[in-house]
């Protein structure tokens, strides 16, 4: 009524989406890794909570809390559903790119 924003997402639908990619000489060990399949990924993006009353939102990665100032940063483990994977070969530069998509469930 007023035009406020009203968040009205239930907490079980706030998932991660994650995009992995990579450049380099080779690709990675993907035999076996098809869309649909579930995976756990430790995350190298961090994610944080007031140290004082908070606590972490996901599974932390065993050895990447740490604490600075009133935050506590974390690495989270994420279990995921990979939804696609793409590798592109540059034959001339002899490099390898691929991308690998996926959201959490």
């Amino acid at each position: 009524m007023n035009g406020a924003l009203v968040d009205l997402s239930l907490a079980q639908f706030r998932k991660y989406k994650s995009s992995i990619t990579c450049n380099d000489m080779r690709s990675p060990v993907i035999g076996g890794i098809w869309p649909g399949q579930t995976v756990t990924v430790e995350c190298v993006a961090e994610l944080n909570y007031y140290t004082s009353g908070g606590s972490a939102e996901r599974t932390v990665v065993s050895g990447s809390s740490r604490t600075e100032g009133p935050l506590t940063y974390y690495r989270p483990e994420l279990v995921m559903c990979v939804t696609g994977f793409n590798v592109q070969h540059d034959e001339y530069r002899a490099a390898v790119s691929w991308t690998l998509q996926l959201e959490e469930i």
